[in-house]
């Protein structure tokens, strides 16, 4: 018998310094059709209000903890899952926003697939001001993918498991898969997504799933510049580690497509945040 609670899902959101939008995260988990839930946030040591809004908060549902010191993004993101007793977990980023049938839609189609081991989704892209600057809409029907050919496909050309709170899989996977990898710093959920598909298929909704939230400042375009060659060196070593682990068959021209794509995408992303920023 499983240790986690049936059809609970467990909404993780670890944060920090997150007080400038938590309160919209919150606002789109609370605001969900399908109520059997549990929000675990847990504080990375925040210097602003976050934990102060959180806890204004009033819903029996939401569960707070605060790190004794700084454990840093991806320690932070085990941690919190690490809370969960639902049957299902979905991390939730403190920028992001859920539409308001994500959970039912998701859940929907990973009781109706049982061969499936993650369920991922559509996603908008909204600035600091909630308004939508871009559709990925990369499902137009529900569908079943193979989750080896699926993560295959994402290393001949980008993260299409997208951002975190796009998926949604089963709380023990969190336990057999080894956890979010530490050793990656920007492609941790791209990573855990490819180890899922390895379990089983990817069911993929056509319904939009979250909101995910770039910022258009120019602090934001220089914080990204300034990570650029460290989150291409990331993806190099997302890419060496399945090929040294051989479940997929990955061989060095598929090496250098995907470090040539990474860093296309890169620069493109970085001219997409300039040209907002421009328009401002």
């Amino acid at each position: 018998m499983s240790k986690f609670e049936k059809d609970k899902v467990s909404i993780c959101i670890p944060t920090y310094n997150g007080s400038k939008f938590i309160l919209d995260a919150l606002n789109s988990v609370l605001n969900q059709d399908y109520q059997n839930l549990e929000i675990i946030v847990n504080d990375d040591c925040s210097s602003d209000d976050t934990l102060a809004i959180v806890k204004s908060i009033e819903d029996e549902r939401i569960q707070i903890y605060s790190n004794e010191k700084n454990l840093g993004l991806v320690s932070n993101w085990n941690r919190t899952v690490s809370f969960a007793t639902g049957e299902f977990v979905k991390l939730m980023c403190q920028d992001d926003v859920l539409c308001e049938k994500a959970i039912s839609n998701q859940l929907a189609i990973l009781k109706a697939n049982p061969s499936a081991s993650i369920s991922i989704g559509n996603t908008y892209v909204i600035d600091a001001e909630n308004k939508i600057i871009m559709n990925r809409k990369r499902f137009k029907k529900d569908i079943l993918i193979d989750g080896k050919k699926y993560a295959m496909k994402s290393f001949r050309g980008r993260n299409i498991y997208s951002e975190p709170p796009n998926a949604l899989y089963r709380t023990e996977y969190f336990y057999k898969l080894g956890q979010y990898d530490v050793e990656l710093s920007y492609t941790p959920d791209w990573d855990f997504g490819v180890k899922l598909s390895y379990l089983g298929d990817v069911a993929c909704c056509k319904d939009y799933i979250m909101k995910f939230r770039i910022s258009d400042s120019s602090e934001t375009n220089r914080l990204y510049t300034k990570m650029l060659n460290a989150s291409i060196k990331d993806s190099d070593l997302l890419i060496k580690k399945h090929r040294k682990l051989g479940v997929l068959r990955i061989n060095i021209f598929d090496v250098i497509f995907f470090k040539l794509v990474i860093r296309a995408a890169a620069v493109v992303r970085l001219l997409f945040l300039n040209k907002n920023n421009n328009q401002k």
